[in-house]
């Protein structure tokens, strides 16, 4: 529609996409857990529309879970004893 139409980072969408970075999920990926159209997220990662604030707080949510505990090193577990 509007071709040349630039899109400013709001501190919203800069939020957004540094919490999408710390929990390792794409915009696409977003869409799908919130059940809405990737062109929302799309939006919201560009800063054409305002990101709803419990999206932000869910998101935060999930990152600081995820800071606190964070994922086990699966290569160090050691195998249960076979020759019982």
């Amino acid at each position: 529609m509007f071709p040349n139409m630039q899109h400013v980072a709001t501190p919203g969408s800069q939020r957004l996409n540094a919490l999408l970075s710390t929990i390792g999920w794409s915009g696409p990926e977003l869409a799908g857990k919130l059940g809405c159209g990737k062109v929302h997220v799309h939006r919201w990662r560009t800063g054409a529309a305002a990101v709803p604030a419990p999206v932000l707080e869910w998101l935060a949510a999930i990152a600081a879970f995820m800071a606190a505990y964070p994922a086990p090193d699966w290569r160090t577990r050691q195998r249960k004893d076979r020759s019982r």
